[in-house]
């Protein structure tokens, strides 16, 4: 292994940063994405940003609103980037009817749920 001295002060800083949460692995940006007529492969940023808060909080109960909302794009981009997900078989998504502590119904609420052997493949 290199030996590369003493850290540098940004460094040093860095260091002692406090990071939380999700993650991105680089080979995501060679696996999660698709084709263009045009550019040929094209990795999809909000799948793999969705994927990273995906591994990092476990199985979700998010809307796809949710997903919207937070990384400021529209509900059919957040849509399609976990839908692309979904068909590269590195989450699963199932919509669900919950009844709340307080007795109230509600449909149609998002799962997803990471597909950790899937997700494995892609980390090489």
């Amino acid at each position: 292994m290199k030996d590369y001295g003493p850290p540098t002060p940004v460094g040093e800083q860095i260091g002692q940063m406090n990071f939380q949460g999700n993650i991105t692995p680089r080979s995501w940006y060679e696996h999660v994405g698709y084709d263009t007529p045009k550019r040929g492969w094209k990795p999809d940023l909000l799948a793999i940003t969705i994927l990273g808060e995906i591994i990092y909080w476990g199985k979700l109960h998010y809307s796809y609103q949710s997903y919207a909302d937070q990384f400021g794009v529209s509900k059919r981009a957040a849509t399609d980037a976990c839908k692309r997900l979904r068909d590269l078989g590195l989450v699963t998504l199932e919509l669900r009817h919950i009844k709340t502590p307080g007795g109230l119904h509600i449909s149609n609420v998002l799962h997803i749920e990471p597909m950790p052997e899937k997700i494995i493949r892609i980390m090489r």
